[in-house]
């Protein structure tokens, strides 16, 4: 499957209505648990981090990110807990 296959799909929800995470991995649909609460609040942290530096040193052209879904190859597209770069011109905003 190509990201643009991937993309176009809608999106899946589990019984109880809570979306279900996916990535792909070379080609392949994998679904990624729901983070436990530790996961989560480290995440969390880390995000609060990044944005607390940006917001203490404006007028940088870098940007902080929460799970924002990347295409990396026509057959990869991730969703990292935390990206932070000069550049998102790859990231999708729509992500899974």
């Amino acid at each position: 499957m190509t990201s643009a296959e991937f993309l176009a799909r809608p999106d899946e929800f589990d019984p109880n209505r809570n979306q279900i995470k996916e990535e792909l991995i070379g080609g392949e649909i994998v679904q990624t648990p729901h983070p436990s609460r530790g996961h989560s609040t480290t995440k969390n942290w880390i995000g609060r981090i990044l944005f607390r530096y940006l917001d203490a040193h404006p007028g940088q052209s870098v940007t902080a990110l929460i799970e924002a879904g990347f295409v990396v190859t026509q057959h990869d597209r991730y969703a990292p807990d935390v990206y932070s770069a000069q550049s998102v011109s790859h990231c999708c905003p729509d992500f899974r």
